[in-house]
């Protein structure tokens, strides 16, 4: 597992050359990411998830174990209560990185698609087109 220091590292690596939105409320500035470090966020959001998920559900079975065979009482059923809603709140984070993961790769899809079309245009342009395309060879 990475300690907060490495993570945050990470993090500020893929940040790439990000102006401040200090003074701008609610204004998000575009990151300027490469494909590779796209797919490093993609890949650091999922482990990420995957490693909380594992944490999450370790303590709510710690609980589960407890709750019932050692401790009884109203403060048992409140804190297994605490946890069931803890993990309505888990489930609700898990769809949103879910969700996050999912944009990042699409976004970086179709920006991807989108070059490869721009490439494919700018490969049709020749010199000496004889008329499929711009014939520069006259100027």
């Amino acid at each position: 597992m990475r300690s907060d220091g490495e993570l945050s590292a990470g993090l500020l690596s893929l940040r790439g050359n990000v102006p401040s939105t200090r003074g701008w409320p609610g204004m998000a500035l575009p990151l300027k990411l490469t494909p590779d470090q796209v797919d490093r966020l993609a890949n650091l959001i999922s482990e990420k998830r995957t490693e909380a998920e594992g944490i999450v559900r370790g303590i709510y079975t710690s609980y589960q174990d407890v709750v019932g065979s050692s401790w009884m009482g109203g403060a048992a059923s409140a804190a297994l209560g605490k946890q069931d809603e803890f993990m309505g709140v888990w489930s609700r984070l898990g769809r949103i990185l879910d969700d996050l993961q999912s944009g990042v790769i699409g976004s970086k899809n179709l920006l991807t698609a989108q070059d490869d079309d721009d490439r494919s245009k700018i490969n049709q342009i020749s010199a000496d087109a004889g008329g499929s395309g711009m014939n520069f060879a006259r100027l």
